[in-house]
């Protein structure tokens, strides 16, 4: 949803369970909290059967391999869902922060924020009312409900485990192009709220590439109730000729071209003018157009 309640790097060939992120110190890897259902060599320490014991017999190619064991591997970025990571540290932040931390959602705190993230994914009647405005009460009565069934840090733990097994979002393949804007989104609502705003941070090219491609898609929608004409470039992409990459989102007289990371203008996309990190280049009457626009819808 793009007002900000609703709301990859490469698919990683993951079991499905909780994941944690954790950043390696200095060399650009992460880890997860589980193995990939491929696994990656060298095999973390555990106990394998030897040949017979318990009943195991290994094929004779097998028989006399030497198993080697080491500290769980390291998987890089690219084979963890951004999606994934960004669910993992929004509910890490989430508990560092409590329940009634701000966030950049008009009229929420954390804790609503919580449980719209669970309503969304395991509430196909209440998360009707995200999208569907006669519904709204009835979503909003089941947000009401969810704080006071669970504790805070019991619903994060729920949202952290991701979808019910009968939940639309835990069909594969949906989770990418579901939750990367989503999960995204809603971290930065956590992160660059409050008194003391955190800054941007320096993603993946691969998941600045998946950020680019969905504007190319969406950014009309996004911007359709603009009153001025819309063009998106992309930061530092201008080639040797001088030409950057651009994206039209609208056409109008007038025109505003907005600059930055594909990762900030989404977030100028949905609503995060104040704190997405981008520059306005137009004529002053365009831009405050722009500026006074609801982009929240």
């Amino acid at each position: 949803m793009d007002d900000g309640r609703d709301q990859s790097g490469s698919i990683a060939l993951e079991q499905r369970g909780y994941v944690r992120v954790k950043h390696a110190a200095g060399d650009g890897r992460c880890w997860v909290g589980h193995a990939p259902i491929v696994p990656t060599w060298p095999i973390p320490d555990r106990h394998f059967p030897t040949n017979g014991e318990f009943g195991v017999v290994y094929p004779r190619a097998c028989a006399s391999a030497t198993v080697q064991r080491s500290q769980p591997v390291a998987l890089r970025w690219s084979l963890v869902t951004f999606a994934r990571s960004e669910r993992a540290e929004l509910c890490d932040l989430l508990d560092k922060v409590g329940p009634h931390a701000p966030t950049l959602c008009e009229g929420w705190d954390t804790h609503d924020l919580a449980a719209h993230l669970w309503v969304r994914e395991t509430d196909p009647i209440g998360a009707s009312g995200i999208v569907a405005k006669p519904l709204s009460s009835l979503y909003e009565r089941r947000i009401a409900e969810i704080k006071q069934r669970w504790e805070f840090p019991d619903l994060v733990d729920r949202v952290r485990r991701g979808p019910a097994r009968f939940s639309i979002f835990a069909i594969p393949g949906v989770d990418e192009g579901a939750n990367t804007t989503e999960f995204f989104i809603h971290h930065e609502d956590v992160r660059r709220a409050g008194d003391s705003p955190q800054t941007s941070r320096h993603l993946d090219n691969d998941v600045e590439e998946w950020m680019w491609r969905r504007l190319k898609l969406l950014g009309r929608a996004w911007f359709r109730r603009v009153q001025v004409g819309v063009v998106l470039e992309r930061l530092g992409s201008a080639a040797a000729d001088g030409a950057p990459e651009t994206i039209r989102a609208v056409s109008g007289a007038s025109t505003v071209t907005l600059v930055g990371t594909p990762s900030e203008l989404m977030l100028y996309a949905h609503g995060r003018t104040s704190v997405a990190e981008i520059k306005l280049v137009g004529e002053p009457d365009a831009i405050d157009i722009l500026n006074s626009s609801d982009l929240r819808t």
